[in-house]
């Protein structure tokens, strides 16, 4: 009677002990990038939606060269949108005073024009260098977390590879 109680709780502590462990080792998926000019982020089928989530996911792995390059197009897309922002303002306000019926003041206009394209261009590299980050960290995940299927033929043999 007492062995089988000792047997039972050694197998349930061990179920405990590998249930948690396994919960702590859960490998990060993989960011898939769609779209032509303007991309589209998902995980899952999931849109990531913006910067704010896309740095939450980019959080779950450690790496330099990737933090790095998505700090960096975290900053141009900051830029860039100020540039948009002001820009706007410059053509909207001109376009208005025309509307109203006032003379179109062009030298404020074009500045407009000029200062969005700018903001344009900051957006432009920002998208590239999210774009860098998030191809570093689908690297990563292969590097780190390399689970794989395979077979050889001259063996008869299928196996799968884990390693941590």
């Amino acid at each position: 009677m007492k062995f089988k109680t000792a047997f039972v709780f050694f197998v349930g502590a061990l179920f405990l002990i590998t249930a948690g462990i396994s919960a702590q080792t859960a490998v990060p998926k993989k960011i898939e990038i769609s779209g032509g000019f303007i991309k589209t982020y998902r995980m899952d089928d999931v849109k990531i939606k913006n910067v704010k989530e896309l740095d939450q996911i980019l959080s779950q792995v450690t790496d330099i060269e990737m933090t790095q390059s998505f700090q960096d197009g975290k900053t141009w897309n900051s830029c860039g949108q100020l540039f948009g922002i002001v820009g706007g303002a410059l053509i909207g306000y001109p376009l208005g005073q025309a509307m109203a019926g006032k003379e179109l003041n062009k030298p404020v206009l074009f500045t407009g024009i000029g200062i969005t394209t700018v903001g344009l261009v900051f957006v432009m590299n920002a998208e590239k260098d999210i774009l860098a980050a998030i191809e570093r960290y689908n690297t990563v995940i292969d590097e780190k977390y390399p689970i794989g299927f395979g077979a050889d033929p001259f063996n008869k043999s299928v196996y799968l590879t884990l390693s941590w």
